[in-house]
């Protein structure tokens, strides 16, 4: 072997040594306990501080303060911050994604906090709940509600007559949502609960808090809800507002009959939004946002002087949890999709919440209110029957001596979450937008100089330069993104030019270096896969970062590595993996050319080491816990592998032949695509072998489908691949990924199909290449079917090799003779 050959093997050797520590852990999972397999999950998961439970053994009752339409921005603001600071020293903060099966519908976020999965918005015609002796339309609720149900509310003193309607429509969901579901469980522990809260306006009622707290009947046994807790409030719509003293009375005769827990809605929050227009437009400017803080303060100011008697009437371990079930309107045209979470408890320490949903330090869901609540209430009594699991205090070392520690730590957090969501379309749109022009450009210049419609003088040398320019600095954008935090708060406009900017900078530096933009998309192929690899290894800190990331206000992924970057990495690993292989062999032939195919076996080891490496950080349930993604990458491995071996035995390397054999490119024995259908098998069986070994606290997606399937039978898998279907079909249909996908795939079977001489010497003399590009598409193929963003993850896949393909046809086009590798 040349120097050359080991500088590339010993690295890939030192990898491939990582896999017997990787089958160490997979190959006893399938024997050895569950709770070992815990263990072995703790020691390789990145870790996220000291996570503490909340008390497993002491029930405590629990007060559900609930601030509609509130931000952490609100809740920090100057108008209301003194109203709420006596909480930051012994709470545990947070912030939620309130996002429903209906978007940021108000109604569905109430239900999803009860229902500990994405409820959906109520239908048309279900009303609200009323106090059971209210009177409507001539006959009384009970009367309605035994009308409707043909039930008896036996002992309910709020009743929510349009059950029916709201259970029927979740029946017909896409996926397991049981409204009601908190009450049903609190109701079979012989647990109480009450609510409070009143949002009525003159033109009807609305009383969202008993969506919460009701059960699966759409009873809720004790509480108010209906006018007679209002008073007097001319700074309300309507004139009414909530009864400060009634309401804090209410609350401690509750506690002193025994009530576990007490759901209160501070309603005028939720007037003010309701009363502000369909288009907030009402109010003067900063009219409605200083009315707001107005009482949010007065809600802050309520709790602490209530606090003291609340606790004495309970006389047990008390709990306060304070959240925000949905974002306002204004908020959400600023991005600040994510509310706030409190939970205090007297003695308590600072901390942060998180939650084996979100695996995100400070950031949970409102799938976890429900089985949260369940533990704080009932100690070791577990919540089962829902989508949310139970959040974890996280602590630093420095939150012992400074109480503020997690009041900044969420507020960084919030405002860099909100840049995200804000800036994610506009930024990604662009970037898009520029790669489809570049690529469209580009591919026109080459078919008009490959047909001679174009002359290949000193026009066609400019152009290229500035194309073959601009592709590699779209190349580098991906790297750039997690970059330009700081500019988020700016616009997009702002984030969009640091990244195009940066990238452009940093590909002139690189092309002044390298001078080929060919090699230099290879080595930010190189760059781009260890540092995503490292990234995702050490809890996927960058990607957080990025707009091209995921968005945690969104919330289809809080953890591992997302779709865009997923697809990013395979195709630039597949990119370097069968470039790096084009070079070892020509290397090894150079070396030793009587040896013909047996001197590619070590060269071999270059695309299985980085595609393994790829696929197991994919895969894995404690790394990037993606499983279409751990499709895709099996699939471009397998097919590059495979045709490579294919390419090493049709092809005989070394100077006796007098030009390279040209490559087979897109063909592949039946044989092999067999074995690589196995390969895509054994990929799911293992990953649902070990998630499942998993507690189901701490599972993925893929353990947590394999458990349901075992509990609900099959009919669960064909609603996910029904949902995940729907929605690559509504975002082929209205993203502009589908055309950035297109054009990918357009530009790797143009070429290939109708190539120029120049271009099919180039392709013959790196094969290997030829098939990583194979590998890609058929990966591409794969992100699509098997990812439901399909469409966004494909698109990224061939980003880099279609960027390298119509770099080589550049070259092919400015140069006469075929590209030697040096």
């Amino acid at each position: 072997m040349t120097r050359k050959f080991w500088l590339v093997a010993l690295p890939c050797l030192v990898l491939t040594v990582l896999l017997p520590f990787v089958s160490a852990l997979v190959i006893p999972g399938v024997v050895v306990a569950p709770a070992a397999w815990a263990a072995v999950n703790r020691a390789v998961s990145p870790p996220l501080g000291d996570v503490a439970a909340f008390s497993k053994n002491s029930a405590s009752a629990v007060i559900l303060l609930l601030l509609p339409g509130v931000t952490w921005s609100d809740l920090v603001s100057p108008a209301a911050a003194s109203a709420w600071e006596w909480l930051w020293p012994q709470a545990v903060v947070g912030l939620m994604n309130s996002r429903s099966g209906s978007g940021f519908d108000p109604a569905a976020g109430y239900m999803t906090l009860g229902a500990g999965a994405r409820a959906l918005r109520l239908p048309p015609g279900s009303g609200t709940v009323y106090q059971r002796e209210e009177s409507l339309a001539g006959m009384t609720a009970e009367e309605w509600y035994r009308l409707w149900t043909g039930r008896d509310p036996a002992e309910g003193a709020i009743l929510f007559p349009g059950i029916e309607a709201v259970q029927s429509v979740h029946r017909r969901a896409d996926h397991p949502v049981t409204p009601g579901a908190l009450g049903k469980w609190l109701r079979a522990q012989g647990l109480s609960v009450a609510a409070f809260g009143n949002a009525d306006l003159p033109e009807g009622y609305w009383r969202p808090v008993a969506l919460v707290v009701m059960d699966e009947r759409g009873v809720i046994p004790r509480g108010r809800v209906d006018a007679g807790i209002l008073s007097s409030d001319h700074d309300q719509p309507g004139g009414r507002g909530l009864d400060e003293l009634q309401l804090g009375s209410l609350v401690a005769a509750e506690l002193q009959a025994g009530t576990d827990l007490i759901a209160v809605e501070w309603s005028d929050l939720e007037r003010l939004e309701r009363g502000a227009g369909g288009d907030g437009q009402l109010f003067a400017p900063g009219r409605q946002e200083s009315l707001r803080w107005h009482e949010l303060a007065r809600a802050g100011k309520w709790a602490r002087m209530w606090w003291e008697r609340w606790q004495v009437a309970a006389g047990r371990p008390l709990t306060l949890v304070v959240l925000s079930p949905y974002p306002g309107r204004e908020a959400i045209r600023r991005g600040e999709l994510l509310t706030p979470v409190i939970v205090y408890r007297e003695g308590g320490q600072p901390g942060l919440l998180v939650s084996p949903t979100t695996r995100w330090r400070g950031i949970v869901a409102n799938l976890d209110v429900a089985p949260s609540l369940a533990r704080i209430l009932a100690g070791d009594r577990e919540m089962t029957a829902v989508t949310g699991r139970r959040w974890t205090e996280v602590r630093d070392r420095q939150s012992a001596s400074d109480p503020e520690w997690a009041v900044r730590e969420i507020r960084n957090l919030a405002q860099r979450t909100a840049g995200v969501s804000y800036t994610r379309p506009g930024v990604l749109r662009g970037y898009v937008l520029a790669q489809i022009i570049t690529s469209l450009s580009l591919l026109v210049l080459l078919l008009a100089a490959s047909s001679r419609r174009l002359p290949r003088g000193r026009l066609l040398n400019v152009a290229g330069r500035l194309l073959a320019l601009f592709v590699v600095t779209l190349v580098i954008v991906p790297a750039a993104l997690p970059l330009t935090t700081s500019l988020h708060s700016r616009g997009v406009g702002a984030t969009l030019a640091g990244a195009l900017g940066g990238s452009l900078l940093a590909a002139l530096v690189l092309l002044l270096v390298v001078r080929r933009p060919y090699r230099a998309v290879l080595l930010v192929a190189a760059a781009v896969t260890a540092g995503l690899i490292a990234d995702v290894l050490t809890g996927s800190t960058f990607m957080r970062r990025s707009v091209l990331g995921y968005d945690p206000a969104v919330g289809a992924r809080y953890y591992g590595i997302g779709n865009e970057y997923m697809g990013v990495l395979v195709g630039a690993s597949t990119l370097v993996g069968t470039a790096g292989l084009d070079w070892l062999a020509r290397s090894v032939s150079r070396a030793r050319p009587a040896q013909g195919i047996a001197g590619l076996r070590g060269a071999l080891l270059l695309p299985a080491s980085v595609g393994i490496v790829t696929t197991l950080v994919i895969a894995l349930p404690f790394w990037g816990a993606n499983f279409g993604g751990a499709l895709t990458a099996a699939a471009a491995l397998a097919v590059a592998l495979l045709g490579a071996r294919e390419e090493a035995a049709n092809t005989s390397p070394g100077p006796q032949s007098p030009s390279p054999a040209p490559p087979r490119g897109w063909s592949l024995s039946g044989r092999h695509w067999v074995w690589a259908l196995l390969a895509l098998v054994a990929v799911v069986a293992g990953l649902a072998v070990i998630d499942t070994l998993q507690p189901i606290s701490v599972r993925s997606h893929v353990g947590l489908l394999v458990g349901a399937i075992r509990e609900d039978g099959q009919a669960v898998l064909w609603q996910t691949i029904d949902r995940k279907l729907a929605t690559n079909i509504k975002i082929m249909r209205y993203s502009i990924w589908t055309w950035g996908f297109a054009i990918g795939l357009v530009t790797l079977t143009l070429l290939f199909l109708r190539p120029t001489p120049g271009f099919h010497r180039l392709l013959a003399d790196r094969p290997y290449l030829a098939r990583g590009m194979m590998a890609s598409a058929i990966a591409s193929i794969v992100a699509f079917a098997a990812n439901d963003s399909g469409v966004v993850c494909a698109a990224t896949t061939l980003l880099f090799p279609a960027s390298a393909l119509l770099l080589l046809g550049l070259e092919s086009v400015r140069s006469q003779a075929a590209f030697t590798i040096r």
